[in-house]
C-alpha cells in the first residue's frame, strides 16, 4: 500500500542473521512468516553447500569436523568466507571464525566469531557489521545474539545508511532487543550528527515486521506568516492488508491545532479508494478585513471558527458489471485552500488524488467545489448511467440559487447497423431532477436519435452525412407554486468529406529510421435548427450558457461538434469548416534491433464560415462576421527531452489573437549525468484573463540544485503564486529550504530526509 511505510533496519539485521543461522547450518525453518523470510534470501532450500578449505580433517573421538585455512562455502546466491570452521556433529555446536564474511543477494554480514547451538537455535556473531543493499543500511553491533526461534538480541548497535567511517548521522542504541514479526525494544536509543548527539529515547518500542506496520512516521515541520510555526505528526494504522489510515496531528503556533484523518482501501481488480478529512477550531474566528494581510487573501468576510476540508476520489467494481466513480469536494470557506493548500497539507500535503484517479479537482481558486457520483453499466452495445451531483458555492449566501442535478439517469445505445452493413443508428436519452434552495424546481427530459451512413466516393474520398433529432422537455416547479412544462425540438445535419495522404521517407537520424507524414484534409458541415429556442432555456447545466463564442470544433474522425466551449446549445447553427490534420510518426530501432513508434507532432488547422451569420437581416446596422476564428492546434515532442503543446485563435476581423493556450517543457543534459528543467505556460484570452507561469529546476552540482515556479496575472500586473527553493542531497541525506508565497500568504520551509528514514518535513 503505503511505500513508505518500510520495516525497522533493527528488524531487517535479525533477519539476515536469522538466515545465517536456519540456512546455513540448520537447514530448516519454522512455518508461518519466518517461511516468508527464508525465501527471500534462498532461491532453492533444498541445494546443497560446497565447502572447499586449505585443510579439511575429522576427529572421530570428539565427533568434530574441522576446516581450516581458506574456507569458502558456496550456495545459489549465498557465499560464507572464514578461516576456520568447526562442527561438533554430537552437540550441534558449530563455531567459524577469522574474517566471518556471509554474502547472500547483495547483503552480507561480517564478523570476528560467530557462534551456533542449533539444538537450541541460539548463536551470536562478535563484532558484527551488516550490510542490507536495499536504502543502503549499515548495522553494527559489538554482538548480535539469537536468543531463540524469534528473539534476538544486539548489544551496543550502530544503524546508518552512509557510508563513511564518520557518518553524517546515525542511530545508536547500548541495547536492541527484538522478535521477528512482532515488536522490539529499543534502551538508550540515540539519534547523532557527525556522532554528536541530538534526540535521546531512553526506551521505545518499535515493530519488527517485513510487511506494513502501525507507527509513528517522520514529522513534519515549517513556518508561514499567517500560521506562524508548525509541526504536523502522521500516525499510521495498518488496519489490513487492503486498508490503512493515517492520523495527522498539525499544530499551528497561531491557528490551533488542526487534525487530520486519510482512509485508504485497495480490493480486488481496479476498486480503490481515498477519503480524507481535515479539520480546526481556528484561533482566528473572525475575518478582519481591515488588515492587509487577512485582505489580500479574498475581499470577502468569514465568520466561521470551524474550518474544514473533506475530499476524497473512489474507484469500485460491483456486481452486474456495474461500476462506480466518486469524487467530493466540499469546504468550510471560501479562504480555506487559499490559507492551507500549501506545505504539509492541502494538495501538496497529501496524496494526489489527480494522478492516482486520472481525474480533475476543482482549481484551488475557484469560487465552485463539485461533488459527484456515478454509476454505470457500459456494454459492448449500449451505456446505461446513473449520477448524482452536488455544486457547492464556497462563499456563504443566504439566498443560493446554484442549481443541483441531485438525480438523473442517462442511457445511450452505441452505433449499430440498421437495414444494411452500412447504415448506423444511434440513440441517447436522459432524464435529471435539478432542485436548489431558492429559485426554479423541476425535471428535464430528454431523448434523440441519429443515423450515419458513411461510403465512399471512389477509392480515395469518404463521405460521411449524418441526421439527427432530439427533444428535451422542461418540468418546471415555480417558487410560487405553480408548475410549466416546455419543450423544444432539435434537428441535427451533419456530414464530413474527408480523404488521407501519406507518405514515409527513410531517414538515418540517431536512432530513427523512417517518418511517416499523414495529411487528414476534411470538408464538414454542420446545421442544428430548433423548432422553439426562444421559449426554451437551459437552467443548470454549465454547457447551457448563453453569449458565448460561436465557433464550432469538428473531431477530424467522427466530424462531431465535440468540444463544448465552442459549442452553443440553444442557438441554431449552419457552419461549414475546413480542417487540415498532420501527423507525423517515428519508426525507431536501436543497436539490439528493437523497433518503437513514437509520434513526433501533430498540427491541425480549423477554420470555419457561419453560413447563418452570414445571412442575418435582423440588425442591418451590425456588420456581419461570418468567418470564424482561425484556430491552430500543435503538440510537439521530436525529443525525450522536449514537449510542445498550443492552441491558438485568429480573428480575421480584428487581426489579432483572440485566444491562445501554449505550455513548453525541456530538460537540457549535463555531466555527470545531470539535467536542468525548464517549463513556461501563457494563457490569453480576448478581453479576459491573461497570464504567464513558469518553472526552473536546476541540478548546479552533483549534490546541490535550485529552483522557482511563478504564476502571475497580466491584466492585474500581480504575481498569484510563487516559489524558491534550494537543496542539498548527499548520498545519505538531504536538506530543502523553500519559500513559497500564495494568495496574499507567505510559508518558509525547511525540510530534511535521511536515506532509508524517510522525510523530516515534506517537500
Amino acid at each position: 500500500m503505503r511505500k513508505k511505510k518500510r520495516s525497522s533496519p533493527f528488524g531487517k539485521a535479525i533477519v539476515l542473521l536469522y538466515i545465517l543461522a536456519c540456512s546455513l547450518f540448520w537447514g530448516t525453518a519454522s512455518e508461518g512468516a519466518e517461511r516468508s523470510l527464508r525465501e527471500r534470501f534462498l532461491d532453492d532450500p533444498e541445494a546443497q553447500w560446497e565447502i572447499t578449505a586449505d585443510k579439511m580433517s575429522y576427529m572421530e573421538r570428539e565427533a568434530l569436523v574441522i576446516a581450516e585455512g581458506n574456507v569458502v562455502a558456496t550456495r545459489k546466491g549465498q557465499v560464507l568466507y572464514a578461516r576456520k570452521a568447526v562442527y561438533n556433529q554430537e552437540t550441534g555446536y558449530i563455531e567459524v571464525s577469522g574474517d566471518v564474511r556471509f554474502e547472500t543477494n547483495g547483503d552480507y554480514l561480517m564478523g570476528e566469531r560467530a557462534t551456533f547451538d542449533l539444538r537450541t537455535q541460539t548463536g551470536e556473531v562478535t563484532e558484527a557489521r551488516l550490510f542490507m543493499r536495499e536504502n543502503n543500511f549499515h548495522v553494527n553491533g559489538d554482538s548480535m545474539q539469537r536468543l531463540g526461534p524469534d528473539t534476538y538480541l544486539v548489544k551496543d548497535a550502530l544503524v546508518t545508511t552512509c557510508d563513511s567511517a564518520t557518518p553524517p548521522w546515525s542511530i545508536t542504541a547500548s541495547e536492541v532487543k527484538v522478535t521477528v514479526e512482532g515488536y522490539g525494544v529499543v534502551k538508550n536509543g540515540v539519534f547523532r550528527i557527525r556522532g554528536f548527539p541530538v534526540f535521546w529515547v531512553p526506551y521505545g518500542i518499535f515493530p519488527a515486521k517485513t510487511t506494513r506496520q502501525s507507527g509513528v512516521l517522520p514529522p513534519g515541520l515549517g513556518y508561514s506568516s499567517l500560521n506562524g510555526a508548525e509541526i504536523e505528526l502522521p500516525i499510521f494504522w495498518a488496519i489490513s492488508d487492503q486498508t490503512d489510515a493515517t492520523f495527522y496531528e498539525h499544530y499551528m503556533s497561531e491557528r490551533g491545532l488542526m487534525q487530520g484523518f486519510e482512509w485508504r482501501y485497495v480490493a480486488e481488480q481496479d476498486s480503490k479508494g481515498v477519503f480524507l478529512f481535515d479539520i480546526l477550531s481556528d484561533n482566528v474566528d473572525r475575518k478582519d478585513l481591515g488588515d492587509s494581510d487577512q485582505a489580500d487573501i479574498s475581499p470577502f468576510e468569514r465568520t466561521n471558527q470551524t474550518r474544514y476540508w473533506f475530499r476524497s476520489k473512489a474507484d469500485q467494481d460491483m456486481p452486474l458489471g456495474i461500476t462506480a466513480r466518486l469524487d467530493a469536494d466540499y469546504l468550510s470557506d471560501q479562504d480555506y485552500l487559499r490559507e492551507f493548500q500549501r506545505g504539509l497539507y492541502g494538495y501538496q500535503g497529501r496524496p494526489d488524488l489527480v494522478d492516482q484517479f486520472g481525474r480533475p479537482v476543482e482549481e484551488i481558486l475557484s469560487p465552485l467545489r463539485t461533488s459527484r457520483i456515478r454509476f454505470s453499466r457500459d456494454q459492448s452495445d449500449y451505456s446505461l448511467q446513473g449520477h448524482s451531483s452536488y455544486y457547492q458555492r464556497t462563499r456563504d449566501n443566504p439566498f443560493d440559487n446554484t442549481p443541483q442535478p441531485i438525480g438523473g439517469a442517462m442511457y445511450s445505445l452505441l452505433p449499430r447497423s440498421v437495414l444494411s452493413e452500412s447504415l448506423y443508428m444511434r440513440f441517447r436519452s436522459d432524464v435529471d431532477y435539478i432542485w436548489r434552495d431558492y429559485g426554479d424546481r423541476g425535471q428535464r427530459v430528454s431523448f434523440g436519435p441519429e443515423v450515419t451512413h458513411p461510403f465512399w466516393l471512389g477509392p480515395f474520398v469518404e463521405f460521411q452525412p449524418s441526421a439527427g433529432f432530439s427533444r428535451a422537455t422542461q418540468f418546471f416547479e415555480r417558487e410560487d407554486g405553480f408548475t410549466d412544462e416546455v419543450s423544444r425540438d432539435a434537428y441535427d445535419l451533419q456530414a464530413r468529406l474527408s480523404t488521407l495522404l501519406e507518405r514515409t521517407y527513410d531517414l538515418e537520424w540517431g536512432d530513427t529510421r523512417r517518418v511517416k507524414h499523414k495529411i487528414f484534409p476534411s470538408l464538414l458541415y454542420r446545421y442544428r435548427g430548433y423548432n422553439d429556442g426562444s421559449k426554451y432555456q437551459p437552467w443548470f447545466e454549465p454547457i447551457d450558457q448563453e453569449n458565448r463564442t460561436k465557433l464550432v470544433s469538428f473531431s477530424r474522425t467522427s466530424g462531431q461538434a465535440t468540444d463544448p466551449r465552442f459549442d452553443p446549445i440553444g442557438m441554431n447553427q449552419n457552419v461549414v469548416a475546413f480542417s487540415l490534420a498532420n501527423f507525423l510518426d517515428a519508426r525507431n530501432e536501436n543497436e539490439k534491433g528493437e523497433v518503437a513508434y513514437k509520434q513526433w507532432g501533430t498540427l491541425e488547422l480549423v477554420q470555419g464560415y457561419d453560413i447563418g451569420e452570414a445571412r442575418r437581416d435582423d440588425e442591418p446596422l451590425r456588420e456581419e462576421r461570418p468567418l470564424q476564428p482561425l484556430m491552430g492546434i500543435v503538440t510537439a515532442h521530436p525529443f525525450p527531452n522536449v514537449e510542445v503543446d498550443s492552441e491558438v485563435w485568429w480573428d480575421h476581423y480584428e487581426n489579432e489573437v483572440a485566444f491562445t493556450d501554449t505550455f513548453l517543457e525541456f530538460s537540457v543534459k549535463r555531466a555527470g549525468g545531470r539535467s536542468d528543467r525548464y517549463g513556461i505556460e501563457y494563457l490569453y484570452i480576448k478581453d479576459g484573463n491573461e497570464s504567464i507561469g513558469y518553472n526552473v529546476h536546476l541540478n548546479l552540482t552533483e549534490s546541490i540544485a535550485a529552483g522557482t515556479s511563478l504564476h502571475r496575472n497580466l491584466n492585474q500586473d500581480r504575481s498569484v503564486g510563487a516559489r524558491y527553493y534550494m537543496q542539498y542531497l548527499s548520498q545519505c541525506w538531504g536538506v530543502r529550504v523553500s519559500v513559497d508565497s500564495f494568495a496574499g500568504v507567505d510559508s518558509f520551509m525547511v525540510s530534511f530526509t535521511l536515506l532509508g528514514l524517510g522525510d523530516l518535513g515534506g517537500w
